[in-house]
C-alpha cells in the first residue's frame, strides 16, 4: 500500500512520507512495516481489531496505530472519518521507529523539541473529542489534503508537515488534559477554546462570553489549574506552535505569523522576541544548526 506523496510541478519526483484521505477504505489501513496511522472519526461507530483485542472508537474521537501491525476494521455503523498516514521521518530526517523506541530518546527529543509520539507507541484507547477539537482536526486535514493534492508552490511539502504538526500538537495536548481528572471545568473549557481558537482575535470577554462566567471566575479557574492567566496561556501556546514551525519547516515567517493569530509580521516578530530573546529568523537558524551539531555529535559517539 502507497502511503507516500509524490512531487510533480514542483520537486517534481519527490517522496514526501505523508498521506491524507477521507474515509478511506478498510484496504488502505494496511500500516505494517511502513508508517504510523492516526484515524480521525468524526460520525459514527467503527470496531477495530488490533494489539489483540477489540476496540470500538465512537464519534468524535482519535485513534492512533504503529507500524507494528495492520489494524482490521471488523464493523461500522454510519462512519465517517479521516486517517493520515506519515512515516516520523516526515516530521524529522532523524527519526525512524527505532530511534523512537530508544531508551536515550526522552533525552535527546527535549534536547531538540522533537515530537515524542507517544500516543502512536502506548496502544492506548481512543481518545474521545470536545466538538471544537473535532473541528480543528477535520480543518487541518482539509488543508493537509489540500497542500498534498494540488501542491500550489515550491513549500507545499513544508506546509503539509506544519498541518501535521498542529494536529500532533492538539494530539499530545489532549492526551495531557486527559490525565487532569480534578481540573476544573471552566478552566477546561477555557483552555480547549483557547487551544482551538489561537489563529484567530481572543479578548478575555470574548473567552469569559464563550464559557459562560465573568471575567474573575474565568481568570481565577485558569490561573489555579495552568498557573498562568488566559492571557499569558494564549501567549505561550501560539510561541510553542510558532516555534514548532520555525524549527521543523520552511513555511513562510509571515504565514506562520497570521496562523498563530498576528495580524502583520512585525508584532509577530516584537512577540518572538519578548519571549526568545531572538527573532524568529534567528531561532530558526539556531534551532536547525544546534539540530544538525548534536545529531552529528550523537552520531560520532555511536561510530
Amino acid at each position: 500500500m502507497q502511503h507516500s506523496t509524490i512531487g510533480q510541478k514542483h520537486g517534481a519526483g519527490r517522496i514526501v512520507r505523508v498521506v491524507c484521505r477521507e474515509n478511506p477504505t478498510a484496504e488502505q489501513l494496511s500500516i505494517q512495516g511502513e508508517c504510523f496511522l492516526l484515524l480521525i472519526i468524526t460520525h459514527g461507530t467503527a470496531v477495530f481489531s488490533a494489539y489483540g483485542r477489540e476496540v470500538t472508537a465512537s464519534a468524535p474521537c482519535l485513534l492512533c496505530f504503529d507500524e507494528s501491525e495492520n489494524p482490521q476494521l471488523l464493523r461500522s455503523q454510519d462512519l465517517q472519518w479521516w486517517g493520515v498516514w506519515f512515516h516520523p521521518s516526515f516530521l524529522n530526517v532523524n527519526l525512524n521507529f527505532a530511534a523512537l523506541r530508544d531508551e536515550g530518546f526522552s533525552e535527546v527529543a527535549a534536547q531538540h523539541d522533537f515530537f515524542l509520539l507517544r500516543p502512536f507507541l502506548t496502544r492506548a484507547a481512543p481518545l474521545p473529542l470536545t466538538d471544537g477539537h473535532r473541528a480543528v482536526f477535520e480543518n487541518r486535514c482539509l488543508a493537509l489534503r489540500r497542500e498534498l493534492t494540488e501542491q500550489p508552490d515550491w513549500y507545499w511539502s513544508c506546509r503539509a508537515r506544519s498541518y501535521v504538526m498542529e494536529m500532533l500538537i492538539a494530539l499530545e495536548r489532549l492526551c495531557d488534559c486527559g490525565s487532569a481528572e480534578e481540573a476544573q471545568a471552566v478552566a477546561q473549557e477555557a483552555v480547549t477554546y483557547l487551544e482551538t481558537h489561537y489563529d484567530r482575535e481572543i479578548t478575555l470577554d470574548s473567552l469569559s462570553a464563550h464559557c459562560g462566567v465573568n471575567r474573575t471566575t474565568l481568570s481565577r479557574c485558569v490561573q489555579e489549574v495552568t498557573g498562568m492567566t488566559p492571557r499569558e496561556y494564549l501567549f505561550c501556546h501560539r510561541m510553542m506552535v510558532a516555534k514548532k514551525h520555525l524549527a521543523f519547516t520552511d513555511v513562510p515567517i509571515k504565514e506562520i505569523a497570521h496562523r498563530c493569530g498576528y495580524k502583520t509580521v512585525q508584532h509577530f516578530g516584537r512577540a518572538f522576541r519578548e519571549h526568545e530573546g531572538i527573532t524568529p529568523a534567528a531561532y530558526r537558524t539556531r534551532a536547525i544548526k544546534r539540530r544538525r551539531k548534536e545529531l552529528q555529535k550523537k552520531d560520532g559517539d555511536n561510530g
